[in-house]
């Protein structure tokens, strides 16, 4: 169900993006390297000249010297012969050195195939000068050339015509005095950087599209660095426009693909709507947008709490919480829902709106929630033990003060079976730490999942980070999985806002 009126104040907000010319740094080579986290290393084999020859058969690896998301454009000659037949040409982007290693032909999982960064180009007549269509995600790019011409082909002039709402220099640097979280911080802030587009993408390279997920945690960042404050309200406008069928927020928006939604359904994310507007009127005491919405978002939460009152077994397949497999999302759940329930007061109260049916709602929740408190184990549990159910207690309040902190340390001792698997879930440890005062544990565990993304050679935050397995991947193949996702952007945030 589309809100024509609010659709179009989102499409009043669209930015006008800034375009930067990349060209190639270096010319490098890909081998298998064990030593390297991916298992694949980029080695450089000599600077740019022009032109750069390629015959019949060849390849070549690009390294733009950065992760760049935009359109590829090149320019073309035949080298002393003229250009009797087509040329052929397949052209492989990867964000990191193994998607330049491994053959996409390797690819088995059950995400579509059609996100593999990979563009065939003919060329049927040169001097020839023009783009590929598609926009893509990378450092690397692997040129082969697929024609058994006999004549050379010369390339003359290569680049990205990189794109982004943002740019770098627009945001206040860190300056911490500690090198490696101004090194975190600046690798958060490119990744932001580059998943602001026409929307806050989830990632640049896969999906393309809006999550309000990912949103929440962006707008978040974007507050305390880019200040792209249009680009926020846009988006919660596009949301706030595409309500579904049974009522609810939609997870994500595809922005310029009526119809804009389909029929998944995660109610934390339909929920993070409140969190959006919560989090707007906190950073712009912008009232009068918030008010606007606010019908929207208490909808929300008069859906969600039907799942609850009364309790239903089934209201868990409808949570994302994490991707992590096998895992009870019943606790976390309850956890969420008092969380934004939590805010939603906070903002009622700021209006002067009564809130006792939520404080209601809340103690009821709350209630539910401490029912699952395990007085033996002293942890939250319905027979699984879980990182998630105990961080996100700690979030709805269900324990607070010294026994908060308690439960988490507990929890860190424990390292429950099911873990954390995506920087999304982690920055919501990192949240429930502030809340407890355990800054510098906060700080600490910053340093040592961010600062090992360092380490690993990316130059943005990956979709999933596991030192102990590189390859995991929710979609059935690590090849797909994308090395630079807004949900891993928060370091910047919680940098900037701790140091």
């Amino acid at each position: 169900m589309i809100n024509e009126a609010l659709r179009l104040k989102a499409e009043s907000l669209k930015p006008r993006l800034i375009h930067k010319e990349i060209r190639p740094a270096a010319l490098v080579e890909v081998n298998r390297d064990e030593t390297t986290f991916m298992k694949y290393s980029a080695k450089k084999i000599s600077d740019i000249t022009y032109p750069i020859s390629l015959k019949g058969g060849e390849s070549i690896v690009l390294d733009f010297g950065n992760h760049y998301t935009g359109y590829l454009n090149l320019s073309t000659v035949t080298l002393g012969q003229i250009c009797d037949s087509p040329v052929k040409l397949r052209f492989i982007f990867g964000e990191m050195p193994h998607e330049i290693g491994i053959s996409p032909e390797e690819y088995k999982g059950w995400i579509g195939k059609g996100w593999i960064q990979e563009d065939f180009k003919p060329i049927v007549f040169m001097p020839y000068k023009g783009s590929l269509e598609r926009r893509y995600s990378a450092r690397f790019l692997k040129i082969e050339r697929l024609d058994n011409a006999p004549f050379p082909v010369g390339i003359t002039d290569i680049y990205m015509d990189a794109t982004s709402a943002v740019d770098l220099e627009s945001a206040p640097k860190l300056n911490s005095g500690d090198e490696l979280y101004d090194k975190i911080y600046n690798i958060s802030l490119n990744t932001l950087k580059e998943c602001e587009q026409d929307v806050f993408e989830d990632g640049p390279k896969r999906d393309r599209r809006l999550w309000i997920g990912d949103l929440r945690v962006q707008a978040l960042t974007d507050y305390y660095t880019f200040k792209n404050v249009n680009l926020i309200k846009r988006c919660i406008y596009l949301f706030a426009s595409c309500i579904m069928d049974c009522g609810l927020v939609p997870p994500y928006v595809f922005q310029d693909s009526p119809p804009y939604v389909d029929n998944w359904k995660f109610q934390d994310y339909s929920l993070y709507l409140v969190s959006c507007l919560y989090d707007y009127l906190t950073e712009t005491k912008d009232e009068e947008f918030v008010k606007e919405l606010w019908p929207i978002a208490e909808d929300q939460i008069e859906k969600a709490i039907g799942f609850f009152m009364p309790y239903k077994e089934n209201y868990v397949d409808r949570f994302f919480i994490d991707w992590c497999p096998d895992l009870d999302k019943a606790i976390a759940s309850m956890c969420t829902v008092a969380y934004v329930v939590k805010q939603a007061i906070e903002v009622k109260k700021h209006f002067g709106m009564d809130t006792s049916v939520y404080e209601g709602y809340l103690a009821e929740l709350k209630k539910a929630i401490n029912y699952h408190y395990d007085e033996e184990s002293g942890f939250y549990t319905k027979g699984q033990l879980s990182w998630h159910s105990q961080i996100w207690a700690v979030l709805a309040e269900a324990v607070e003060g010294q026994e908060a902190k308690k439960l988490l340390i507990r929890t860190k001792e424990a390292d429950p079976k099911y873990k954390m698997q995506t920087p999304y879930m982690m920055n919501f440890y990192i949240e429930a730490m502030v809340k407890c005062g355990m800054k510098e544990e906060a700080l600490s565990y910053i340093r040592e999942i961010w600062g090992g993304i360092i380490d690993a050679g990316f130059d943005t935050c990956p979709e999933y980070f596991d030192p102990k397995n590189p390859e995991f991947s929710a979609y059935g193949g690590h090849y797909i999985n994308s090395c630079c996702h807004a949900w891993s952007c928060t370091p910047a945030y919680w940098l900037k806002k701790l140091l």
